[in-house]
């Protein structure tokens, strides 16, 4: 186990105004949701198929419309047994009304093996970039998530199809994640024999990842391929990104205050799967909807988090004051952007991280109803 020689100090906050953080808050929520009514507000063109004896459709994605044509042609491209994707068209409109998944794929298999040939094209032809080389799993909308192998409803008994990540985004299919808030309890924080969260392990990415270099991070996260069960990802990450050994992870007895070494500073929890965060983001290529797996990672004291796969250039232990004054000042200003960089005393959260954070001050109790009126709206926007 990676250990100091004594427990890292959280960092302190710096002393901004966060009296009541939560307009702050709705900011930031809102700028990974504006993709909330984007189907109808950008004449969104569904991805759809029919389950055998076709007595369900079900929606699995939706595309941009000027997309549609080019994503036909890659799906031509590549068809040696016909195409995959069958327009539907309404009247003399030239964009069609939905995309519908030929018939004769009835199986998972055979839809992950057109879906594949089609993103391969899309690959070829310079349109899908960081290719990751990981299959993730395409449910139907609003479809429960397995991780069973492809069962062909969608709808809990395994995805309808898997493609390559890279994909994803293109399709406008929800993807899963997983996100670790590590943190530690101090024991002057114990009330009533219940210990509460005093500091968070807060990473600084990579400056040389393609995606949010240089942004603040939660202690691990990452996608969910398709094939892996939720906690055996979250398990995976913790270790390849932080370090954290897999005996953290399963720890199910014991317990203490945090204090005094050995087994019994142990945390008694371990890995806790705590809820999800869900969100309906707007990018560039399409529509993002997204489900997070959030799981809450309590350490002990001694524990310091390092580096392993150059994902994360450090962590850095921050006191719970300075996470809700650093949320705070990037929810600052208008449309979630906060102050501007140079104005800025703390680096900016990834912005699902962000997010997540502020479920995990929601959940420990950090606000409440009393903090101000948009307490209400915040909870329910946390899950869109």
């Amino acid at each position: 186990m990676a250990a100091a020689k004594a427990a890292a100090t959280p960092l302190p906050p710096l002393g901004l105004d966060a009296a009541n953080p939560l307009p702050a808050f709705l900011r930031l929520i809102a700028a990974v949701n504006k993709g909330v009514g984007a189907v109808e507000r950008e004449g969104l063109v569904p991805l759809t198929l029919q389950t055998q004896g076709n007595d369900q459709v079900i929606i699995y994605g939706h595309v941009r419309p000027e997309f549609v044509p080019t994503l036909l042609a890659a799906d031509a491209a590549d068809a040696g047994g016909g195409s995959a994707l069958i327009p539907q068209l309404r009247g003399q409109n030239a964009t069609p009304a939905s995309l519908l998944m030929h018939p004769r794929l009835s199986t998972p298999q055979l839809r992950t093996e057109a879906m594949s040939k089609t993103a391969d094209v899309l690959r070829d032809k310079g349109i899908v970039t960081g290719w990751r080389s990981e299959a993730y799993p395409i449910f139907g909308d609003g479809a429960a998530w397995s991780s069973g192998k492809s069962g062909g409803s969608g709808n809990g008994g395994g995805p309808l199809f898997e493609v390559e990540r890279a994909a994803v985004p293109w399709l406008g299919a929800r993807a899963f994640g997983v996100h670790i808030n590590g943190y530690v309890s101090s024991s002057s924080s114990a009330a009533g024999g219940v210990a509460r969260p005093s500091a968070l392990w807060v990473a600084r990415r990579s400056k040389s990842k393609p995606t949010w270099p240089g942004m603040l991070d939660h202690l691990a996260a990452g996608g969910q391929p398709a094939g892996m069960g939720a906690t055996e990802n979250a398990v995976k990450e913790a270790w390849e990104e932080a370090g954290v050994p897999e005996e953290l992870c399963r720890w199910n007895g014991g317990g203490g205050d945090g204090g005094g070494g050995g087994a019994a500073s142990r945390p008694a929890q371990g890995l806790r799967p705590v809820g999800t965060v869900t969100y309906r983001g707007l990018s560039s290529e399409g529509l993002k909807p997204d489900t997070l797996f959030v799981y809450d990672l309590e350490l002990p004291a001694e524990f310091v988090p390092e580096p392993q796969d150059g994902e994360v250039e450090a962590f850095e232990l921050w006191s719970v004051e300075r996470v809700v004054e650093a949320l705070v000042e990037a929810g600052s200003g208008g449309g979630g952007g906060g102050a501007a960089a140079e104005q800025r005393r703390y680096p900016a959260f990834k912005p699902n991280v962000a997010v997540v954070m502020i479920d995990f001050l929601v959940r420990h109790g950090f606000v409440g109803p009393d903090t101000g009126p948009e307490y209400a709206e915040v909870v329910a926007k946390l899950r869109q």
